[in-house]
């Protein structure tokens, strides 16, 4: 018996000798490469956010309106100059100072997180939240652990049902992931080959990405309703750290069943909804106007000049306090929806 404890242990001792021996092995291969030897995934991680976005501020003269607006990678701009940025634009537009922050990614809790620490440096006279498809997915660890194609991959926080906020990863076994992932160069490889060959399988297979459920049932699945259930909580989160600062709302593209889901939230909670940007977008593909960058989704430096343009006729009158703030539509559908 005791032998065979001693082999054990051998064998053991043995693969985790091995196992360092490979671990330092790729980490040289990658720094000749140009990674750095003690490079570690945590590196790119906050605790609060999970990940930092980017943040953009753009002054005006004196005595103009502060606008604080908060999205994800339409926000962000995925490499579109900064001065060619809708919120960019609209700042000339406007005369209006601008703080912009967006991160790849980003959910609305994300958001509202960025939200609280952006507040007591930045006062501004309006808020304006870009909202995104994804937002659902990104917001229920539920769904986003069974995406395959709207998975940041990332630590995130996520809203608990006792209302705590819990930063894991969005696949099983969350806890044990993250731990490898940061700690592992081997397996922080292993992860990231079998994700990108699950992503090129959902491309191909209908059905394999959760999001192919969601459009077949028009949304009528348990884990969407408890998504946007999540998402409204989080809605009253936002709410809430906002009072008293006018708070509106817009959506980078208006896509069943997520539109109607957004519209229902913004309806209940008296949230003006803009349906301009969305409107405007599709009209201007529909003239065979190229408005996306390669990718197909995200705005080029023409969807941005268009976004700007809506925007700026629907801020406009409420910075002038012209138009009083209630909700965009009496009707949570838009026409072009219902079409």
């Amino acid at each position: 018996m005791k032998s065979v404890a001693q082999n054990l242990l051998l064998v053991f001792l043995s693969s985790v000798f091995c196992f360092l021996l490979l671990e330092v092995g790729l980490r040289l291969w990658q720094q000749r490469k140009g990674t750095p030897f003690l490079l570690s995934s945590s590196e790119y991680q906050d605790q609060t956010l999970g990940w930092k976005g980017r943040e953009v501020h753009i002054p005006s003269s004196p005595g103009g309106k502060k606008i604080l607006i908060l999205g994800d990678s339409f926000t962000d701009g995925l490499g579109v100059p900064d001065e060619k940025l809708y919120y960019s634009l609209l700042a000339k537009k406007l005369d209006a100072e601008v703080l912009a922050y967006g991160g790849k990614g980003f959910g609305n809790l994300q958001e509202y997180l960025a939200l609280k620490a952006l507040l007591p440096k930045f006062h501004p006279d309006l808020i304006v939240l870009q909202l995104c498809v994804n937002d659902f997915l990104n917001n229920s660890w539920e769904l986003e652990s069974r995406s395959y194609l709207q998975n940041a991959l990332l630590p995130r926080p996520y809203l608990q049902d006792d209302g705590s906020i819990e930063l894991l990863f969005p696949r099983s076994y969350p806890h044990m992931r993250v731990l490898l992932d940061k700690h592992s160069r081997i397996f922080h490889t292993l992860f990231t080959r079998m994700e990108l060959k699950a992503y090129e399988e959902a491309k191909r297979e209908k059905g394999k990405s959760i999001e192919d459920r969601i459009v077949r049932s028009k949304g009528k699945i348990p884990e969407f309703e408890r998504a946007v259930e999540i998402t409204s909580r989080i809605f009253d989160l936002i709410l809430q750290e906002t009072k008293g600062i006018p708070l509106v709302a817009f959506e980078a593209d208006e896509i069943p069943p997520y539109h109607a889901s957004f519209a229902k939230i913004a309806t209940e909670h008296q949230l003006p909804l803009f349906p301009q940007v969305a409107g405007d977008m599709m009209d201007a593909e529909k003239k065979k106007i190229k408005v996306r960058l390669e990718d197909n989704v995200h705005w080029n430096e023409a969807g941005h000049r268009i976004a700007a343009d809506a925007l700026e006729g629907q801020l406009a009158p409420i910075l002038r306090k012209e138009t009083p703030l209630k909700n965009s539509s009496d009707d949570p559908l838009s026409g072009r929806e219902k079409e």
